[in-house]
């Protein structure tokens, strides 16, 4: 009997250097060591959509594409006539360069239709930036030190790497996860494993937005369909467990769970990004244009941004810059919710909000991971509209 021989087609091919760009782009290359592999993934990738462009009959244009065009071409006229010009464009040029990363991103997914590549590709780089996690780990200093005096112990993928974006890059892996798990695209004990690993990654790294928002994302999205009650009482016995170990727990205790014991109390954490978020609004509204995109913190006191995507916009650049911002995220919302019947409209009326709701806490403007989410909105809208063709075909015959 002949055996078959297993060979690698060209899609294939493109698709592991998709994924590998991916990860390398998420983690490492902020890591130090890897920024090499990173460089190599990246420009081998380009070359791989330059020659699809170059090969494709037609690629009609998208909302992402006309979000990106509208969005730079308001940042960079209002940074234009804005003080501080320099440091405004300098923010547009390395903004621009990550939309152009991301752009290409969504070309390949979206002529190719390849939404679950999408997925297994941000939530294979949650696992890896997990990985390097560990590295950052001591066990025995976090069991004899009291992590409220001591924030150092927030564990980040690299100590190079600010704390809040290694756990949104670990949001957005989450989110992935939920994805593969709910439409049963990989093996379930494989993604349930590696969503465990996510999400312990996010505990470590103490951001409490991400994991309260990711937890409730994960409960509304498995809360319907059959079996509504023991879901119910399944999500809330796993909540009971889950917040008994963050409290009872020293490791996790140190970790996230006094901090989300602190809310509601006196807490200079939340008291601080408040203050700039509502100093962030008044600048906003003292200005006529906005003070031009990244400047917000020369209005700030302490010098800072103000750790919230929805205030900082507001003051960089006013109205106008917030509604070029968030009107893709409205306009595929509204879609969805006019179809929120099916399953797949679920999903992602649960994964627009969630992302709005952590963008409270998050300046998330210009990190790659939250833009390349964005960019799957018009194929989520493309595929929803597929779903409801092959739905009045079938009702039809």
């Amino acid at each position: 009997m002949l055996k078959k021989k297993w060979r690698l087609s060209s899609d294939t091919i493109t698709d592991i250097l998709f994924m590998l760009f991916i990860i390398a782009r998420v983690t490492f290359r902020v890591i130090v060591g890897y920024g090499y592999l990173f460089t190599y993934f990246r420009y081998t990738f380009f070359i791989v959509i330059l020659l699809q462009l170059y090969f494709s009959k037609s690629i009609k244009m998208n909302d992402f594409m006309k979000w990106s065009a509208l969005f730079i071409g308001v940042a960079f006229g209002i940074s234009l006539v804005a003080g501080h010009r320099d440091n405004s464009l300098d923010m547009i040029s390395r903004l621009s360069g990550v939309i152009l990363e991301v752009l290409l991103v969504s070309l390949y997914c979206y002529t190719k239709r390849k939404t679950n590549l999408f997925f297994i590709a941000f939530f294979l780089s949650g696992i890896v930036i997990f990985s390097f996690q560990i590295t950052q780990l001591s066990i025995v200093t976090i069991l004899r030190t009291n992590a409220k005096y001591l924030t150092g112990l927030r564990i980040s993928m690299t100590e190079n790497e600010q704390f809040n974006i290694t756990a949104y890059n670990l949001f957005i892996a989450l989110l992935s996860g939920v994805y593969l798990l709910k439409y049963k695209v990989i093996n379930r004990i494989l993604c349930l494993s590696g969503l465990g690993v996510i999400s312990l990654g996010s505990v470590m790294t103490g951001s409490r937005k991400t994991f309260v928002v990711a937890a409730l994302m994960i409960a509304v999205m498995f809360m319907g369909g059959k079996r509504k009650f023991l879901k119910i009482a399944l999500i809330g016995i796993t909540a009971y467990i889950l917040f008994t170990l963050l409290m009872q727990n020293t490791v996790f205790y140190n970790l996230i769970g006094w901090r989300l014991a602190s809310v509601g109390e006196e807490d200079v954490s939340t008291e601080n990004r408040m203050a700039f978020a509502i100093d962030a609004i008044w600048v906003g509204f003292d200005s006529i244009i906005g003070v031009g995109l990244d400047n917000y913190r020369f209005y700030n006191a302490r010098g800072l941004y103000a750790h919230n995507n929805f205030a900082e916009l507001f003051a960089d650049l006013n109205l106008l810059g917030l509604v070029a911002f968030y009107w893709l995220h409205i306009k595929t919302l509204i879609t969805f919710i006019k179809n929120k019947s099916d399953e797949y409209a679920t999903f992602w009326i649960a994964c627009i909000i969630s992302l709005m709701l952590v963008d409270i806490g998050q300046v998330s403007y210009s990190l790659f991971t939250y833009l390349s989410m964005m960019s799957m909105f018009p194929l989520a809208t493309y595929e929803l509209r597929q779903r409801n063709q092959l739905s009045t075909l079938s009702g039809d015959n």
